[in-house]
């Protein structure tokens, strides 16, 4: 079976290219094919694909590889156009669709099969196809820096890392992380870019500094900027305490997001406290590890207290490697990608 893949960067560079199906690829020693679809028998598409565009023009199996949570996140009206703009404005859409939802509810009844990231984006999906797969992104490229980490804590520094857009979830927790860091907490160690556009990642320049300065006026100098690099990830993790990813529970589109960064910190062997989202709150139940779940006004207190107990932190982590060999293996992922991928063909 040939398998053709509309990417999301050309070099399959991006995280949602070189974690999801280019892991696969390379694991199994497979090629895809990203530029002549042609010939394919398996078209996958990525979130940066013109749906409705290769769903018409393609005879191939059509596989939607949908990341996010846009289906199940009901935006205002004057978003979901926006939206559009910006997405047919990067070559994702067309402005006949008015909003982008419209746009992806077409490709969803119209997709062949679709693979998200999460079973509460399952339930979602479902509404519009019944055949629906369930994978995770894989953290392979991070294997091996669990075992050093262990061990090499300093300072009780926090560390946090994601795309620059959505630092905005700092806003629920800025007043308690400032009132820790200029205490003397330690610093926050941040992986990300510091230059970023806003809206869709096309429009809207913004730096990351800024908002740090914004949001944490008396601990500012505490904090740091890295530009996202593996080795950077590897090296700071290994010199942080604990991880945080804050949430605002009000997006949601943030709180459909699937477990992904809570996974790749454990890989890194951080502890990590998060926000209440859907996704957090079954893994850490399953994983015993509920005190790991943070609402808005307890990040002073978690953070305090993850700082206190070297045995506490220790303890996350021994629960935390047992639910990743039980549940997020290499192995475990290749088949999940091998049963998605395996169709007959038209």
């Amino acid at each position: 079976m040939k398998i053709g893949y509309v990417p999301y960067s050309t070099d399959l560079s991006h995280p949602a290219d070189r974690r999801r199906l280019h892991f696969w690829a390379s694991a199994s020693q497979q090629s895809i094919e990203t530029l002549d679809y042609s010939e394919v028998d398996i078209l996958v598409l990525s979130s940066a694909a013109n749906y409705a565009k290769f769903i018409k023009n393609s005879k191939s199996f059509i596989i939607l590889d949908l990341v996010d949570g846009y289906i199940g996140e009901n935006p205002s009206p004057m978003k979901d156009l926006l939206r559009n703009v910006l997405r047919t404005w990067g070559g994702g859409s067309s402005l006949r669709w008015i909003t982008y939802t419209r746009h992806l509810r077409y490709a969803c009844k119209n997709a062949d099969r679709i693979i998200v990231a999460s079973p509460e984006q399952r339930l979602q999906i479902l509404k519009y196809c019944s055949d629906v797969h369930v994978i995770l992104d894989s953290h392979s490229e991070l294997e091996g820096s669990f075992d050093q980490n262990v061990i090499k804590k300093v300072n009780g520094s926090l560390f946090w890392e994601g795309l620059p857009y959505t630092f905005k979830h700092f806003s629920i927790v800025a007043d308690q992380i400032d009132q820790i860091l200029s205490e003397g907490g330690g610093k926050l160690e941040i992986l990300s870019r510091n230059s970023f556009r806003r809206w869709g990642g096309i429009a809207g320049r913004q730096t990351l500094s800024k908002n740090v300065s914004k949001l944490f006026p008396n601990s500012k100098a505490f904090i740091n900027i890295h530009e996202w690099e593996i080795e950077k990830l590897i090296d700071f993790a290994s010199r942080s305490e604990i991880g945080i990813i804050p949430i605002n529970a009000k997006d949601k589109f943030a709180m459909l997001k699937p477990e992904n960064k809570l996974l790749s910190n454990w890989v890194l062997g951080i502890p990590t406290l998060v926000s209440r989202t859907p996704a957090y709150e079954r893994v850490l139940l399953s994983a015993g590890l509920g005190i790991c779940l943070v609402d808005d006004d307890d990040w002073y207190q978690k953070i305090q207290l993850l700082h206190s107990n070297v045995q506490l932190r220790n303890e996350i982590m021994i629960k935390a490697e047992r639910y990743l060999a039980a549940n997020h293996s290499r192995e475990l992922l290749l088949e999940k990608w091998e049963r998605a991928l395996n169709v007959k063909k038209k």
